[in-house]
């Protein structure tokens, strides 16, 4: 089958001061589309349809295993964006029947305005919560949180942001939606990884806190007396594709890193822009970690050199240099 990319929006700033975007394997294109779109407002920017050759490429199989691509974005950000991917053979979900220790790809977290009303017509849509909405206070700032299972078992986290807070303010979609503003992994120790993202991309640790208590093993479905360690990473002028890493004390769940691989369906990997590609492989190897072969693509956000590396914890990230 031959590939036909639809651009549906010719202007795609792209910013280096986040992840570009979150790729997210679907069993149905469809039903994927009509949750983003249909009751998140984001945009369509990109629709591929047929084989392509990068993502055969960074997976090793077969260019005719991928049959849809799609990128969108809420709007005004320049990161943060979903890609999504369907294979011809979608299988079993990354986090299918998961525990919420797991370790691997665990959140996408999406800032909303009014919560109360977005839960009650999700509701009315049929969709479930994990549990009902929540509110905290973290360093000053003050948020209501609701966990949301989406398709894929992609689980989906909306925050509203009580606060004035310059470094979580962002634009909406008109259905009241904006992100992904944090990309949430469970990571076994949140410094090496860490210290991986700020020094191959140079992130500023905006966030690190242990919680603990009722109120989050409550929305995060912790056992009793149990706590986590957070390190967000990303800028301040920056309010989408965050890093969100979790650690939990005492519990070691199931490494999930281990089923992102073709053709589960779920978060898979996710894509940095980097200035130059050259320097950052070369760091990389200097830090003896994995890097795949480089070749020049045509991708969804323009033609690219692209090469995979994997994080310390074993998140498959793809490094971009447009060009």
């Amino acid at each position: 089958m031959t590939a036909q990319t639809t651009a549906h929006s010719m202007n795609l700033p792209v910013s280096m001061a986040g992840i570009a975007y979150i790729t997210i394997s679907v069993a149905d294109m469809d039903v994927a589309l009509g949750f983003w779109m249909g009751h998140m407002g984001f945009e369509l920017s990109r629709r591929r349809s047929g084989s392509d050759e990068l993502i055969a490429a960074l997976w090793s199989i077969e260019a005719d295993d991928i049959i849809d691509q799609a990128l969108l974005t809420s709007p005004g950000a320049s990161a943060g964006r979903v890609h999504l991917l369907q294979f011809a053979s979608p299988g079993e979900a990354v986090r299918h029947e998961s525990a919420p220790t797991d370790i691997g790809p665990k959140n996408l977290d999406i800032n909303c305005t009014d919560m109360h009303r977005h839960v009650a017509d999700l509701k009315s849509a049929g969709y479930g919560f994990r549990s009902e909405v929540g509110e905290y206070s973290l360093e000053g700032l003050h948020t209501r949180e609701v966990q949301m299972p989406c398709h894929d078992d992609t689980n989906m986290v909306f925050i509203e942001v009580l606060s004035e807070a310059e470094a979580f303010k962002a634009d909406f979609s008109a259905r009241g939606f904006a992100g992904v503003t944090s990309f949430v992994v469970v990571v076994p120790d949140t410094l090496p990884e860490a210290q991986f993202y700020q020094q191959l991309f140079s992130l500023d640790e905006l966030l690190h806190h242990r919680v603990s208590g009722p109120e989050i093993e409550a929305l995060v479905g912790l056992p009793k007396g149990a706590a986590l360690e957070l390190r967000m990473l990303g800028k301040t002028t920056q309010p989408f594709g965050r890093m969100e890493l979790v650690s939990y004390e005492g519990i070691r769940g199931v490494n999930r890193f281990d089923r992102t691989v073709p053709f589960a369906t779920g978060v898979i990997s996710c894509a940095f822009i980097v200035p130059l590609l050259a320097a950052t492989v070369a760091s990389l190897e200097a830090r003896a970690l994995s890097v795949g072969s480089t070749g020049r693509f045509n991708t969804l956000l323009g033609e690219a050199d692209v090469v995979r590396t994997t994080s310390p914890a074993g998140m498959k990230i793809d490094l971009l240099e447009l060009v």
